[in-house]
């Protein structure tokens, strides 16, 4: 309940039964002024009108005290705020009537006169607050700046009223682009480059307007440096730069062109060349001038050379000559030996009395240059002997030319293009060619002399042709030997070698031959006879002795066995005749196959030649090879097991999984087998499989293999038993452990001594099994713990979720624990994995599971469920302020909004706490159709403040408690 106190400027607040206590900090705020006690307000209502302009929806404000704001219009606050700025601009019109009840307002330049008269129930009659004048100036009109761009150093004159003159009585601010102020005139003189600004201000200075310029200062550079064509003539380009302008190039006083670059290729000599560039815009100028020398090299012809008298005469002459005009132009600087001549003019183009030594001239023309090297000899003496040319010879690829200088001669070796090679007195290993050899003598006096010589190394003369051999048999151990020489034989010499060769070293085409070699012929120059050629022959007339296909003397075969007797390697045989052991007469024939020992003699024969050949072998057949004796040819084993078996007698034992003894089914060789074990693949053998096997063992003695032995291995089942690993089990829960074997006749042993196939664990510790098969049996052992699982403590298991909501969102929570593992999904969403937390975030209605997990015990877990369903926290809305007398129907009364609210009670006291509205309704609908319409007892309330209170409870949880708000709203008359 409120209550208003004489002299407060808030409401005081009393709790229903206990008017002992007023609590004034909670109550609303009455504004600037303080309470009257319901006596009207002698304070003028309107001090200031805020804001430009009030459209539909967008209300106007007047401000009755600093800090509340009365608002007229749809959207009724009421709230206390800040007054905005109280500057009003308006434009020049027709003055216009509005009142409180209007929609929309709009304020013109001009004086306005606002009135208010206050009615409440002291004052039924009503109070007229004395009128109130506002003052709207008139806004100045918008100024208009152009960018605009000059010359640099000139000055651009801005104008914020181009074309026309500015309103009077306005104050006109400027901004240069440095920053600075200046309060000044219509139009101001800009000499900065960059972004002007001007304020036009009304008289009252409330209203401006403005506008900004960019000013542009251009500046044209024209750099033009002296320019040369390269030597060879080349043009030149020039280029003006300042892109985007106009241009206009010169020589000689005539326009040669317009564009930005010029190309020129000058002459030889120089032009001056001056171009004007001017911008487009503007009309800023720039001039650039530049000077272009035309450039060729200095053209020479042979320089004319008189050498000294002797060696170090000063009585020789060089001369300069040139055909071209610009020959007396030309500059010179001159070197001796490498010197510079300092005594000689640059004008001299030769020289005279000089004395013999390699003079250089660099001849100079517009910068470009040509440079000579003369030498200077002596017309009589010679101060060297001039070197012999070399031939090389057939084997040889360098050569070497010695020299022999005199005494105080210093040497330099060229080659032929004149690039130096060495300045020893000896020319060595170099490749055919020409080089030059420099003498150069300096006698005591310092004076010197040089020589040049050619000398020559010459390339090894050509080797002789390549003969052709042939040959022809003429008898048994005979052949003749010819050559076919397409060369001049005159020049050559022929030379024959091979063993056996008749004539040997005779220089003739022809030789014969007695033996089964190679014969060569070299063909020799007899100019040079280190350069020859070499061909070679071998003679086949002589056969080789006959080979066998076992290649071994003796040959030897197991008995009842054969020996082939091969005289198939023969080369060229007619005839083969083998003489048989023990006189057991001839063979004719190639092949024999021997079954008798002995020696065998095959002779064979050429029929063209004559000629024969014998050659022997010795046969061999062994006797018969016994079967090897096994210890125990048969064994039984256990699947899983090894074995082995052992010959007590044999040599070359061979061990075979088939009695065909086929080579592809041996499996090992020795007296004992390997040791069977399961999954051997390569032994044939797998004792994991239970059956029957066979192995079969031979020996060898002299390659000779007998009969085999067999033995038999009998694999029998073996149980086999796995009661797992060791393992944690949840407390509650029992295991069954499982020793059943799918072998008929099983026996079962278990450490409790029972002797069932199975045996179920309820308590913490070690089971062990023997599981028997006749004479096979197999083992296993498992220890369990059984740990205590954890315990969910979800405190919530429906969960609210309202879809309304953007975004819809809830949290699940799976409880407090210690040392716990989550795992979140939603049923009827598969097996995802939706969060690993303990609490989850979701956004969709449905059931959600939770496996909690110890993660001390490791396997123990506990899954529970939470249910998220759409249910929404009730909302209420109750607005600020509402005007009865609106022509709108939703001003008119208190309509208060809300959204999942259900048994809703709302009243409203005036400020003296009097209940003056009561009123239930079972949701926020059925309220609003009996919303509070600002009347008392069948009359209008008078402006001011009500506070009001509701008491309603949630429509989606009917089992909580209600709650209660309380407020305030203004009604505005």
């Amino acid at each position: 309940m409120y209550l208003a106190l004489q002299g407060q400027n808030r409401l005081g607040v009393i709790t229903p039964g206990d008017t002992s206590q007023v609590d004034i900090t909670k109550g609303l705020d009455l504004g600037a002024g303080k309470s009257q006690l319901g006596l009207p307000n002698s304070q003028p209502l309107i001090t200031r009108v805020t804001g430009k302009t009030s459209r539909t929806n967008a209300p106007l404000y007047f401000a009755q005290y600093p800090g509340l704001l009365l608002t007229f219009g749809r959207n009724l606050t009421g709230r206390a705020v800040t007054p905005p700025n109280p500057r009003i601009c308006g434009v020049s019109r027709t003055e216009v009537t509005y009142t409180t009840d209007s929609l929309s307002h709009t304020f013109l330049a001009g004086t306005y006169t606002v009135g208010l008269t206050i009615f409440n129930d002291c004052i039924p009659q009503g109070k007229v607050i004395p009128d109130k004048q506002i003052i709207i100036p008139l806004s100045p009109p918008k100024p208009t700046l152009n960018d605009t761009s000059a010359c640099a150093g000139s000055t651009i004159v801005l104008d914020a009223y181009p074309g026309t003159t500015g309103p009077a009585g306005v104050i006109y601010v400027w901004v240069t682009p440095d920053g600075k102020q200046a309060i000044g005139s219509e139009t101001f003189n800009a000499t900065l480059p960059g972004t002007y600004r001007v304020f036009v201000v009304s008289s009252d200075g409330e209203c401006f307007q403005t506008d900004d310029a960019q000013v542009t200062f251009k500046t044209l550079q024209v750099n033009l440096t002296p320019q040369t064509s390269n030597c060879n003539g080349g043009p030149v380009t020039l280029d003006a730069g300042n892109p985007g302008s106009q241009y206009e190039w010169r020589k000689d006083g005539a326009v040669v062109s317009t564009g930005q670059v010029l190309v020129v290729t000058p002459a030889a000599g120089s032009a001056v060349y001056s171009v004007t560039v001017t911008d487009p815009v503007t009309g800023c100028t720039a001039t650039g001038q530049t000077t272009v020398t035309g450039g060729a090299k200095p053209k020479i012809n042979t320089p004319t050379v008189q050498n000294a008298s002797a060696c170090g005469a000063e009585d020789g002459k060089i001369q300069l000559s040139s055909t071209d005009p610009n020959f007396s132009q030309y500059r010179y600087r001159w070197s001796r030996d490498g010197a510079p001549m300092q005594l000689v003019p640059n004008t001299s183009a030769g020289l005279d009395g000089v004395a013999p030594a390699t003079y250089t001239v660099t001849v100079s023309f517009n910068d470009c240059d040509t440079t000579l090297t003369i030498a200077v000899g002596t017309a009589n003496s010679s101060i060297y002997t001039e070197p012999a040319d070399v031939q090389l010879s057939c084997d040889q690829d360098l050569g070497k030319i010695d020299a022999a200088p005199s005494c105080g001669v210093t040497t330099l070796w060229r080659r032929g293009s004149g690039e130096p090679i060495t300045s020893a007195e000896d020319l060595v290993d170099q490749p055919p060619g020409v080089y030059t050899l420099t003498a150069v003598y300096t006698n005591p006096q310092g004076a010197t002399c040089t020589e040049v010589y050619s000398v020559e190394i010459k390339a090894a003369p050509n080797k002789p042709a390549k003969p052709t051999l042939n040959y022809a048999l003429t008898g048994c151990g005979r052949a003749f030997l010819s050559a076919s020489y397409p060369g001049d034989t005159t020049k050559v010499t022929f030379t024959w070698t091979g063993t056996g060769v008749v004539n040997n070293g005779q220089t003739t085409t022809t030789a014969t031959g007695s033996s089964s070699t190679e014969y060569k012929l070299r063909v020799a120059s007899i100019a040079e006879p280190a350069c020859f050629e070499e061909v070679s022959v071998i003679v086949p007339f002589i056969p080789t002795p006959p080979k066998y296909e076992y290649g071994a003397d003796p040959a030897a075969a197991c008995a009842g066995g054969e020996v082939l007797l091969n005289a198939l390697g023969g080369n060229g045989w007619d005839e083969f005749v083998w003489t048989l052991p023990n006189n057991g007469g001839k063979f004719f024939g190639q092949q024999y196959r021997a079954t008798v020992g002995g020696t065998y003699t095959i002779t064979v024969r050429d029929n063209e030649s004559g000629c024969t050949e014998t050659d022997q072998v010795n046969v061999i057949i062994n006797p018969v090879v016994p079967a090897p004796t096994v210890s125990e040819p048969r064994k039984s084993v256990c699947t899983g097991l090894a074995t082995t078996f052992d010959v007590t007698n044999g040599q070359g034992v061979r061990w075979y999984s088939n009695a065909s003894l086929d080579p592809t089914t041996q499996v090992s060789e020795g007296n004992h087998t390997p040791s069977y074990v399961p999954g051997n693949a390569k032994d044939r053998i797998n004792t994991n499989v239970p059956g029957t096997y066979f192995l079969y063992v031979t020996q060898t003695i002299n390659g000779c293999q007998g009969p085999a032995t067999q033995v038999r291995l009998d694999v029998t089942q073996r149980p086999t038993v796995n009661l797992g690993n060791d393992r944690n089990v949840c407390q509650g829960q029992s295991v069954k452990l499982s020793a059943t074997s799918r072998i008929p006749g099983a026996q079962y042993q278990w450490s409790n001594g029972s002797t069932d196939s199975t045996l179920t664990a309820t308590r913490t510790g070690t089971y062990s099994v023997r599981v028997t098969v006749g004479e096979c049996s197999a083992t296993s052992s498992v220890t369990l713990t059984f740990v205590a699982g954890p315990r969910p403590a979800v405190p919530r298991h429906e969960v609210p979720l309202c879809r309304e909501l953007n975004p819809p969102t809830a949290t699940l929570d799976a409880g407090p624990g210690t040392n716990f593992t989550y795992e979140w999904r939603m049923i009827g969403s598969g097996p995802t994995v939706l969060g690993r937390e303990r609490t989850l975030n979701v956004s969709a209605l449905g059931n959600y599971t939770v496996t909690i997990t110890n993660a001390a015990g490791g396997a123990c877990a506990a899954v529970d469920t939470i249910t998220v369903v759409d249910k929404c926290e009730p909302r209420v809305f109750v607005p600020d302020a509402f005007a009865p007398g609106s022509n709108r129907s939703e001003n008119k009364v208190l309509a208060v909004f809300g959204e999942h609210v259900g048994d809703i009670e709302m009243k409203i006291y005036n400020r003296w706490g009097e209940l003056i509205y009561s009123e239930n309704a079972g949701n926020i609908e059925e309220l609003r159709s009996r919303a509070w319409d600002g009347t008392y007892l069948g009359k209008p309330v008078p402006t001011g403040t009500y506070v009001w209170q509701i008491e309603y409870r949630a429509e989606d949880y009917p089992d909580r408690e209600a709650r209660t708000l309380r407020g305030g709203v203004l009604v505005i008359r």
